[in-house]
């Protein structure tokens, strides 16, 4: 099944979810659906709130704000059992 990723985590957040929180629940959901691909999403609110979140690997990702340049690695969301 083809997921579009960007439209489920803009979903999460417009139902009150955080970017951090939008960004796993979408690679959740692609898991329960078997989904096995690498997959890497990275979220912004517009309140300036971002996370990012993996499947099977983690990505750097940089963040530019007034406080300087900030590198930092996605989280990973883990596979769930049995997923041959």
């Amino acid at each position: 099944m083809m997921f579009c990723g960007s439209f489920l985590v803009v979903e999460n957040m417009r139902r009150g979810m955080s970017p951090q929180q939008a960004c796993e629940a979408t690679i959740k959901r692609m898991l329960s659906k078997r989904q096995k691909k690498w997959v890497g999403l990275i979220a912004l609110d517009k309140e300036g709130q971002y996370g990012a979140a993996s499947l099977g690997k983690e990505f750097p990702l940089a963040i530019y704000c007034k406080k300087g340049e900030l590198i930092q690695k996605s989280r990973i969301v883990d596979n769930l059992p049995n997923l041959g």
